[in-house]
């Protein structure tokens, strides 16, 4: 490393000859290798304008993951990543695929010995060109000049595309305080209820990234996750639409929550804002389901929510910890007025009844989901149960909720509160009371 050169981020970065400290580069080349001696040779045959910096495809001897060097060559703002001859092909096409699929504007070039396997292989995975390294200079530079300004043309045509549409959707994001209530089980059946209301129309994001399983709520083994989508670097509608989930049996479309914990960490209350407002652009409804309690990226979603569906079960900590959450996000101004109260499993005999519900949270009751068998059963099954078995009371008033936020065919209004912001007490508590409560 010469006196030019320079560490970022424990990455060892080349500056071309004329390059002057502070200068701002033009573009930037990543060159995935074991090696300092490959990112040297990409550095000597590139203008001065263009930064090499050397990613290792190794940490502590072993193979970092896919998703590590992904999300590194994305924070990096590359326009082209460089795959050195000693990454292991494996890993060289798993990296260039998950590249084109999530970052399309970014080109890969593979050195390696051009076999044919090796260019099926390649074409395969997206890689743009594979250049044989004993090639040398003539057939190196004149690819990676291709490759840049390929990158370059693709940049300048997303600034130039037309504005996006102001936002028009409904954003329905389900809360609660206390883990355990039945949120993700209101989120999906929600969202199937109004996917079949309005087919196309509707879209669920999993925001608990760490823990969420909406996904297995829904019986899908999605290809693409909200973790894979925060990897690319400038979000716009047509790619958001790629890494959405179709849930075949009620046509929503679902942006899933990340495979592990540590890929929930990729997503950030930016990348959660983004998210909501592209989806409210082109979806009638966006169900937001989120993680227990309070955390950055739901109240990214609240900035743009316009109903708050509350959730929580007969118990006190529920009941208690869903009022301060309620009162924490009113003293900020982000709980919007259009809010529907959902008590799960309300016939539980525990020593509390509804009148104490609604005096403890001084809202009314909008749907009382009573305890059954069937709803864990049909979580556990990826059904939801207001498809599943309609006619229980339990989907019974999963349907009621949904039609407060699209009208029932046939009727011209959703019972949605009057002009007060009140809600006509549901038929749900009267069924409660018919029980014998």
């Amino acid at each position: 490393m010469n006196a030019n050169d320079g560490v970022r981020g424990g990455r060892i970065v080349e500056r071309p000859p004329g390059q002057a400290d502070g200068a701002a580069p033009l573009a930037t080349v990543a060159v995935l290798s074991g090696h300092a001696e490959v990112m040297n040779w990409v550095a000597s045959v590139l203008q001065a304008d263009v930064q090499v910096r050397l990613q290792q495809w190794r940490s502590g001897g072993q193979s970092r993951t896919v998703d590590d060097i992904v999300h590194e060559v994305a924070a990096d703002d590359v326009h082209v990543l460089c795959i050195g001859d000693d990454v292991p092909l494996e890993l060289a096409f798993a990296v260039a695929s998950l590249i084109d699929r999530s970052q399309a504007q970014i080109g890969v070039i593979l050195l390696a010995a051009p076999w044919p396997e090796i260019w099926r292989g390649a074409l395969r995975a997206g890689v743009r060109d594979v250049v044989d390294p004993s090639g040398g200079d003539g057939e190196l530079q004149p690819t990676l000049l291709r490759a840049l300004e390929r990158a370059a043309r693709l940049r300048e045509l997303r600034a130039a595309a037309a504005p996006a549409a102001a936002p028009t959707g409904k954003v329905i994001v389900v809360l609660s305080a206390k883990g355990g209530s039945g949120k993700t089980m209101v989120a999906t059946n929600l969202a199937a209820v109004l996917a079949r209301i309005v087919p196309g129309s509707v879209a669920l994001v999993d925001l608990d990234v760490q823990f969420g399983d909406s996904a297995s709520a829904l019986g899908l083994v999605p290809e693409h996750t909200i973790a894979q989508l925060a990897l690319v670097p400038d979000i716009d509608s047509t790619t958001l639409k790629v890494f959405l989930t179709p849930h075949e049996p009620s046509g929503a479309f679902v942006l899933c929550g990340a495979n592990s914990p540590e890929e929930g960490d990729y997503i950030t209350d930016k990348h959660a804002a983004r998210v909501v407002e592209l989806l409210m652009r082109d979806f009638a409804c966006v169900v937001v389901d989120t993680p227990a309690g309070i955390e950055e990226r739901t109240l990214a979603a609240l900035d743009y929510a316009t109903d708050a569906v509350l959730v929580s079960t007969m118990d006190v900590a529920s009941i208690r910890n869903l009022g301060k959450e309620i009162y924490a996000l009113d003293r900020v101004g982000l709980l919007p007025a259009n809010r529907h109260f959902v008590l799960n499993r309300a016939d539980a005999r525990v020593g509390i009844d509804l009148a104490d519900v609604r005096a403890a949270l001084r809202m009314e009751i909008d749907a009382a989901v009573p305890s059954s068998r069937s709803v864990p059963l049909s979580m556990n099954q990826g059904r939801p149960l207001a498809m599943d078995d309609p006619s229980s009371p339990a989907a019974r008033e999963l349907v009621r909720l949904a039609h407060r936020f699209v009208p029932e065919p046939g009727r011209d209004d959703a019972p949605s509160g009057d002009a007060n912001g009140t809600h006509p007490r549901p038929e749900s508590t009267t069924w409660f009371r018919r029980k014998g409560r």
